[in-house]
């Protein structure tokens, strides 16, 4: 179940990447709820790598994309 909602949580990173019209190339960062950092956390490295994100911060706020320059 773990990787499923991974494989999940991966798609809507890629998705929120789409609508903010970044490239394949731009580095992001990434916020995300406690919750989702559990689910996270055994994945941080392939998320980071798979995503291309520099961070990975954690707040209450809903999952958010932003690039990193």
């Amino acid at each position: 179940k773990a990787e499923g909602d991974y494989r999940e949580l991966i798609r809507a990173v890629q998705d929120l990447r789409k609508q903010q019209g970044l490239t394949p190339s731009d580095v992001i960062s990434v916020t995300v709820s406690p919750a989702i950092e559990t689910l996270l956390a055994p994945f941080m490295d392939d998320f980071k790598k798979t995503v291309l994100a520099q961070s990975v911060v954690v707040d209450d706020a809903e999952v958010n994309v932003s690039i990193t320059h």
